[in-house]
Order: structure tokens, then C-alpha cells, then sequence
């Protein structure tokens, strides 16, 4: 129990440390650059948020200096981190609906003076840029002389039909706009208004002309992360019931035990490498024996029980992890669900009664699928990890009448390839 114990001040203490360290490093400083308005580039760090709405204002440290600086469009021309980059620009967007619910039956399209940094999706000759703005309204650029174009696109309720109007006045834009493109132009009756179809024919232009884009914005596919983890199980059984009273009258020791794993982290995408989808299969045991003794007529009559349980499992974890940047290191929390069948099981009985001893099954029957809950706290360093966990199930009885929860703490070293 005192092993159970200091891993719970453990696990109390890594969560402490996850909170403080989160609460005084709000920041994500990431390697970037902003260009001034005279055309100078400073390279240092930049507070990046992985923007859904583009940004109106960012913050810079420049390298070799230890104080930030706020920066909005009208500050600076550009900036690039991430490989995103952003143009200062003053534009008009949307601020039409484009809900069913909210359609009005203005015809033409209401916009609002914006002054924010778009997104560069393509630069070259022909460029495309994107703005989310603060309505949550998706707008489209083409770049022209230095100026920022809006591709207009409107949806409206037409009152007289009782019908959902398109608006699609960026096609004949796009039109003007490649109109050295013929091959381009077969494409864009397709066009849609949306970050891949808009990206698809901007390609197509330059598969087919003889200059390529200064910039393209990559897309955003997540990546994996594979690894192992290995370590130490404490488990510990406390059966519950009115029935088979040499069991819940047991006191049972904890179970201490290797355990291994393999793992694939899905990091998702647009998540500054926060959030991820922590899957691990993983091999896990633990034991447990009783030891009873009844007094039956008067005290010359005894009975021993003695049981023994031992189980393998292999397990499926699948959780939701959220992990923080503190300078080299990644501080994070997780929790999910864990599924476990077992691969070996002894399940032994020793009645030792007054006049003969018998041999049997400790339980009829065994419950091969384990469900239960799992979560925890850790550290990454580099490709090493160091996770504290608490894991919950049903344990191994499948009687009503007895419960057999099963409790897991786990402490584990891992390694990233």
C-alpha cells in the first residue's frame, strides 16, 4: 500500500507541476520572421496560435533581444511562421450569412472594412490569399497590382420564388483573371468557393505555365509518432457481494508487475501539435491469492480456503491527449478508454475442510473481456516520455452477485522513434 500511495503523490504531483508551469507559459514562441514596412527582415520567434480566425495583431521577439513586441497589419507588411505566411492588408469581407436559417434576400453582398493579415494560400504571378474573419465568414483574395481583390460569393433567399439564390461573381473574375490560361478556364465553372477547389486551380495554372509559385501553403495532413513504453503495474482487487464470502472477506495484497507496450499518437491537424489520439496496445498482469478460514458447529470444526487468480491481458488504449510546450520539454494530460482480453489466466481453489481437501475452479467461469477507463499525466523530453496513469475496469468477475473491481496504477518509460 505505501507503494500505491507514493505513485498517487506522484501522479499528484506531475498534475501540480502540468498546472503551474501551464498557467505561467501561455506562450507558443516558434521560429519566424516579419518583414517592416521599409522591407527589412527580423528574424527572432512569434507567438503562434494556429489562427482559425486570421489574426489582427501578433507578437515578436527578435532574435537576440528578450522583450516582445505587438505588431498589427498596419506595423508590418508580412510575417511567416509555421510555413503560413501573412500579408498585411486593409480589405473589404463578407459579413452576409451563409446559413439556411439566417438567409436575408439582399441580392447584393454586404461586406465590412477589415484591416487584418491574410493568409497566403498561393504567391507567384497568380496568387491566393484567405481571410476567416471575425464573423467566422470565409473570404477569398486574388492579388492584383498590389492590391487584394475580394472573389465575391453570395447566397440569398429570394422572397418572390421562395428559393436559395448562388451568387457566383468570383467565376467571372477568375475568368479575367486567367485569361491567358485556356486550359484553366475549362476548370472553373467547377470552382467552387472553398480552400481546396480554389488551391486546385491555382495549381492547374501553374502545371501549365512556365513559372512556379514563389509560395504554396502546405496542407494540413497531422502526423504520426510511434513508439514503446515499458514499466511497472500496481493492481489491486477488492471483490464486493454477499455471496462467496472467502473472497469479500479477503484482504488482498497488491500486485506489482511488468508492462509493456507499442504505440501510435495521431497528432491532429491545426493543433500547434497540442492535440492528438494516443493509441497503444499494450501487454499487462497482475495477481491476487486469498486465504480464508470458517468456523462451522464449534471450534473443532475448520475450514481453509485458499484461491488463487492470475491474469495476462492484452490491451487496447485508446485516449484523447492534450500536451503543452514548456522550453525543450512537453508537459500532458490524457484520458480515454481501455479495452483488455485476456491471453493466460489461473483460476485455482484449495478447500481444506476437516476430513478431506478439494481441488477446484476459485470462480465457474471468467469474464475474457476487461472495458474500463484510463487516463493520466506525463512528460516528454526529446524522443523519451515519462507517463504516470490510473486505469479502472470491472475486473474478471461476470457474477452479479460479485464485483470485482480492478484498479491499475501504472508508471511508464517510453521512447519516440
Amino acid at each position: 500500500m505505501k507503494t500505491t500511495k507514493m505513485l498517487k503523490s506522484l501522479a499528484i504531483l506531475m498534475l501540480g507541476t502540468f498546472l503551474s508551469l501551464n498557467a505561467y507559459s501561455q506562450q507558443n514562441l516558434i521560429p519566424g520572421y516579419v518583414v517592416t514596412t521599409d522591407g527589412d527582415t527580423l528574424q527572432g520567434q512569434i507567438d503562434y496560435r494556429n489562427w482559425d480566425r486570421n489574426p489582427n495583431k501578433i507578437t515578436f521577439i527578435q532574435e537576440g533581444k528578450t522583450s516582445s513586441t505587438t505588431y498589427s497589419p498596419l506595423d508590418i507588411r508580412s510575417f511567416e511562421a509555421n510555413n503560413e505566411v501573412y500579408v498585411s492588408a486593409i480589405v473589404k469581407s463578407s459579413v452576409s450569412s451563409r446559413k439556411a436559417v439566417n438567409l436575408g434576400d439582399e441580392t447584393e453582398l454586404k461586406t465590412a472594412t477589415d484591416t487584418t493579415f491574410l493568409q497566403t494560400l498561393i504567391q507567384g504571378d497568380k496568387s491566393l490569399y484567405y481571410l476567416k474573419n471575425r464573423r467566422g465568414i470565409e473570404n477569398f483574395y486574388i492579388g492584383r497590382n498590389g492590391q487584394y481583390d475580394l472573389l465575391v460569393y453570395n447566397i440569398y433567399k429570394s422572397n418572390k420564388e421562395n428559393k436559395v439564390r448562388v451568387d457566383k461573381r468570383y467565376v467571372g473574375q477568375l475568368v479575367l483573371y486567367f485569361n491567358n490560361a485556356p486550359s484553366v478556364q475549362k476548370e472553373l465553372q467547377k470552382a467552387d468557393y472553398n480552400k481546396s477547389s480554389l488551391r486546385n486551380l491555382f495549381l492547374a495554372y501553374y502545371n501549365q505555365s512556365s513559372t512556379a509559385p514563389k509560395f504554396q501553403k502546405k496542407k494540413d495532413k497531422g502526423s504520426v509518432e510511434y513508439g514503446i513504453v515499458a514499466g511497472v503495474t500496481i493492481s489491486t482487487v477488492k471483490f464486493g457481494g454477499n455471496d462467496l464470502v472467502y473472497l469479500t472477506s479477503a484482504n488482498i495484497s497488491p500486485s506489482v508487475n511488468p508492462t509493456a507496450g507499442l504505440f501510435l499518437d495521431f497528432i491532429l491537424p491545426r493543433s500547434q501539435g497540442k492535440w492528438s489520439i494516443y493509441n497503444e496496445l499494450n501487454y499487462n498482469s497482475y495477481q491476487l491469492s486469498t486465504d480464508y478460514n470458517g468456523y462451522y458447529h464449534d471450534i473443532y470444526y475448520t475450514e481453509q480456503i485458499n484461491a488463487e487468480f492470475a491474469f495476462s491481458y492484452l490491451s487496447l488504449n485508446n485516449m484523447v491527449r492534450f500536451r503543452y510546450p514548456v522550453k525543450s520539454c512537453y508537459l500532458y494530460i490524457n484520458a480515454g478508454f481501455s479495452n483488455g482480453i485476456i491471453i493466460d489466466e489461473t483460476n485455482h481453489k484449495t478447500d481444506v475442510g476437516r476430513f478431506e481437501t478439494t481441488e477446484s475452479k476459485g470462480l465457474d467461469d471468467i469474464k475474457k473481456h476487461d472495458f474500463g477507463y484510463i487516463g493520466g499525466i506525463g512528460m516528454q523530453y526529446h524522443h523519451f516520455s515519462l507517463d504516470a496513469r490510473y486505469k479502472r475496469t470491472g475486473g474478471f468477475s461476470p457474477y452479479v452477485t460479485l464485483s470485482s473491481p480492478l484498479s491499475q496504477y501504472y508508471f511508464l518509460l517510453g521512447y519516440r522513434f
